[in-house]
């Protein structure tokens, strides 16, 4: 039997709005930044605002089966009372708390278009032995943070709808996709926790609501210390994977429906899809125009600006004939609006960074990937990028201190990249052996022109033919008529030390694989 652990309807108190299933709080329709504690917190108050709330009541709900300081609820409510206002929470002299701003629900039904559905997911209650209580607080940890991280991150495909349920400790995947169902979610995210030798062993799974099937699984260990500071990055890697096997699915999904059918939520993935499936010229310019189609319908969805950010990226490298000076110009205005649109979204300022790059504004893109570290800290790609800028003004060993703060446990995908912006930093400082190491890892999962362009360059170097000339077979796959005179223009315009690098390193070592100058 299934039951819910709170109301989802949203709840209105003067200018601020809580909405309890994505674990947001807005002031003026804008998100505010809310710790987890201090949400549990909030939301625990606003539950019981008919009458004053122990203190200990408080540490049992945000702190389930841990022993604090009194002095933590203290800052929390100190927290809230910045944010709402002093008189918001009344302290009752040795008894508790008591929140006194008139509240009102304000439901908001599920939309039943083909977008609401294809962009949520319900998280159920992570379950423990119940006779193991730091099994049930590590599950109840993952459980807040993969609501918290899953509704916060927005990337390409924008911002997901989360709805949280209880659930009793089955793994029944019908049950399950039954009460995805009822909550209008497409997917479902359940798992257990339990104790091992080594930690606490996770178990997680996506499930396909329309169709009660297991879709996905994940398993991990986490360790005490990870349960402790709930922000680890063994905690992010798993919430991180999660989102990744949802997007995924639904790119899969997107693809295997006529376009006239989709919403323009869903011709943006499936620009998206069609791109990732192959990565060449070819499929960047159909998925362009997918994209333009969407703007067209819609020139407000920033999951369509920046996946045509990205298109235009890719063509910008892979085009010999492409208009560099209005594609800068482009890629400029597409991440300014997306960032006017979305000034929360990581990924719009990762790719303000590069729209600077390409116009020569070091300093502005420094600044831009600032604010997406800021937003998402433990982001693969946004710490690539910060190490990408380092490489492209001429600072490859510091590129390597930046791109070394991503920890080892990642996604597939991430590690890729990452590997990528090794292999670029090994390469500018001459390191041919370690570049054509990280370039090998990151061609194992990265479907990109990008990485067999260096590792063309690294193994040339290196004098290993025989690799040079596989290597440049894969390139020239993805960009049949490739020249140096290519790879040079997409680092245009350059900073002054990278060029001398580039020259010495990648345009020569392209040249002795007997890649063309014109």
């Amino acid at each position: 039997m299934l039951t819910y652990n709170f109301v989802t309807a949203h709840l209105s108190f003067g200018r601020f709005e809580l909405r309890p299933a994505s674990r947001q709080l807005l002031a003026d329709a804008q998100e505010v930044e809310l710790g987890a504690r201090a949400f549990d917190v909030l939301h625990a108050l606003i539950q019981r605002r008919e009458r004053i709330v122990t203190k200990q009541e408080l540490l049992d709900l945000a702190w389930p089966g841990l022993v604090v300081e009194e002095n933590n609820l203290q800052v929390q409510i100190s927290t809230l009372r910045k944010i709402l206002g002093q008189n918001a929470i009344v302290t009752v002299q040795g008894r508790g708390y008591q929140f006194t701003l008139e509240v009102a629900p304000v439901v908001a039904p599920p939309s039943q278009d083909s977008t609401s559905a294809a962009t949520s997911v319900a998280v159920a209650r992570l379950v423990a032995p119940e006779n193991d209580p730091e099994a049930t607080r590590s599950a109840a940890a993952l459980t807040r943070n993969l609501v918290t991280r899953l509704g916060r991150v927005r990337g390409y495909t924008g911002q997901m709808r989360v709805l949280t349920f209880e659930r009793d400790p089955v793994d029944d995947v019908t049950a399950l996709g039954e009460q995805g169902r009822e909550l209008h979610a497409r997917y479902v995210v359940a798992g257990n926790v339990l104790r091992s030798a080594l930690g606490y062993a996770i178990s997680v799974q996506l499930i396909d609501a329309t169709s009660d099937a297991q879709i996905w699984a994940y398993q991990d260990t986490l360790q005490v210390a990870d349960i402790a500071v709930e922000s680890s990055v063994r905690f992010e890697n798993v919430t991180r994977r999660v989102r990744t096997a949802i997007v995924n699915a639904e790119m899969q999904r997107v693809l295997g429906q006529p376009t006239p059918v989709l919403s323009v939520e869903e011709l943006a993935l499936r620009a998206l899809a069609t791109y990732k499936k192959e990565g060449t010229l070819r499929s960047a310019l159909e998925a362009h125009h997918l994209l333009d189609k969407a703007l067209e319908l819609d020139p407000d969805l920033v999951s369509a600006l920046l996946t045509r950010v990205l298109m235009m990226d890719q063509e910008y490298g892979l085009d010999a004939k492409v208009d560099r000076s209005r594609a800068r110009r482009e890629i400029d205005n597409d991440t300014a609006r997306a960032i006017k649109l979305d000034p929360a979204n990581e990924t719009a300022w990762g790719w303000r960074a590069i729209a600077q790059l390409y116009l020569g504004r070091w300093d502005a893109a420094a600044e831009a990937i600032d604010r997406a570290i800021e937003l998402d800290p433990d982001n693969p790609w946004v710490l690539g990028y910060r190490a990408l800028i380092l490489n492209v003004t001429g600072h490859p060993a510091d590129a390597l201190v930046t791109i070394d703060r991503v920890r080892a446990e990642m996604d597939p995908i991430d590690a890729a990249y990452v590997a990528l912006v090794k292999c670029q930093s090994y390469l500018l400082l001459g390191q041919f052996e370690n570049a054509a190491a990280m370039g090998e890892r990151s061609a194992i999962f990265a479907r990109s022109w990008n990485v067999h362009e260096l590792l063309v360059a690294a193994y040339a170097n290196q004098g290993d033919w025989n690799k040079a000339n596989a290597a440049k077979a894969e390139l020239l796959r993805f960009a049949p008529d490739f020249t140096v005179a290519q790879a040079r223009g997409y680092r245009e315009p350059s900073h002054p030390e990278f060029a001398r690098l580039a020259e010495k390193y990648i345009y020569d070592g392209l040249r002795k694989a007997w890649i063309p100058e014109q």
